[in-house]
């Protein structure tokens, strides 16, 4: 086995690459940068980890030499574009995302031969509907469901973008199965909010969206108002990107719904005022108020998901104990 992991110095990625070194396996990864991996070189000086640099993965060829230079047997694309303020939210947004996914699974078929099974970061934006129905605590979220965002909406409300880049990079990923037949299967991972300890080269102005709202907790004097939405670790995470290599038989052309639980801001602010590093230092807000309220949005069953691929969740209170931990030393 030779696995090509893209964006290999991103959060999750991080983690997945912690993951195959730990099981043995030997790896190429790309990297926005050349610094990057040295960072990753230097962690990793006994491995059999090799680099590919790429500094837009959005580029229609951006891993053709990855695929040229390697015999990949197995793709694990976790690299996604990176946005700040578009201004065409089509142009930079929603065609890097689409032709980012359609790029990797074209260069896999055009030189990959040995790819046996390319397994792609998607997200839970593209199974929550855009409609009333995310609105009602009846609905039930599956593997099944799928975000029903129009174009037109997706081009014209900023809001609604991101969440349909996703929605849309997936159905590339489906459709492009259905049209070229590639001999190579498919899965998606669908994460919701992605929290926990980080494993790659990161400041506090360059943390992940999630981890952010934490960081924003522990240095905000005021209780957040948000409400509830579905979270998980990025150890679980990762660990699902490798398991779907390691269970063919139960992972091909399937979607993995990753969730590990429904958090509010209060929920982390209970868990951080239990921890001596912060007791006394930040707000206490409404201590258990944030848990009525998990009720209030659609439910979620990844039964399936858990069953095929034998996952077991961190809780709220080891992702964000171990996360903060590390917070606390960041500037």
């Amino acid at each position: 086995m030779l696995v090509l992991l893209t964006g290999g110095s991103g959060f999750i990625a991080a983690h997945i690459l912690d993951g195959l070194v730990k099981r043995g396996i030997p790896v190429v990864t790309t990297v926005r940068s050349h610094e990057k991996a040295k960072f990753l070189a230097e962690k990793y000086p006994g491995h059999d980890l090799k680099f590919e640099i790429v500094p837009d993965v959005a580029q229609k060829d951006a891993f053709d030499g990855a695929l040229k230079n390697h015999k990949i047997t197995h793709v694990l694309h976790t690299a996604s574009p990176f946005f700040l303020n578009p201004k065409d939210p089509q142009k930079e947004i929603l065609d890097p995302a689409i032709n980012g996914t359609r790029g990797i699974l074209e260069s896999a078929k055009k030189y990959g031969p040995e790819v046996e099974h390319v397994v792609i970061t998607s997200s839970n934006a593209a199974i929550t509907y855009y409609d009333a129905r995310h609105k009602d605590p009846e609905t039930v979220y599956t593997e099944k469901c799928w975000s029903n965002v129009p174009w037109d909406e997706a081009v014209n409300n900023p809001a609604s973008t991101y969440k349909a880049s996703k929605q849309f990079a997936e159905e590339a990923m489906w459709k492009f199965q259905k049209e070229q037949d590639p001999k190579f299967r498919l899965t998606a991972i669908n994460p919701p909010y992605v929290f926990g300890p980080m494993n790659h080269d990161v400041s506090a102005a360059t943390l992940n969206t999630s981890n952010k709202i934490v960081w924003d907790i522990i240095k905000s004097s005021t209780v957040g108002k948000a409400g509830p939405t579905y979270w998980v670790d990025v150890r679980d995470v990762a660990e699902a990107h490798i398991r779907a290599l390691e269970r063919p038989g139960e992972s091909a052309n399937s979607r993995w719904y990753t969730v590990g639980g429904i958090f509010t801001p209060q929920d982390v602010l209970d868990v951080l005022n239990e921890m001596d590093e912060f007791k006394g230092k930040i707000p206490v807000g409404e201590p258990g108020s944030g848990v009525p309220l998990h009720k209030t949005i659609p439910k979620y069953d990844n039964s399936l998901t858990n069953k095929q691929s034998g996952l077991k969740y961190h809780t709220l209170e080891e992702s964000v104990k171990d996360l903060a931990k590390q917070l606390n030393t960041l500037e």
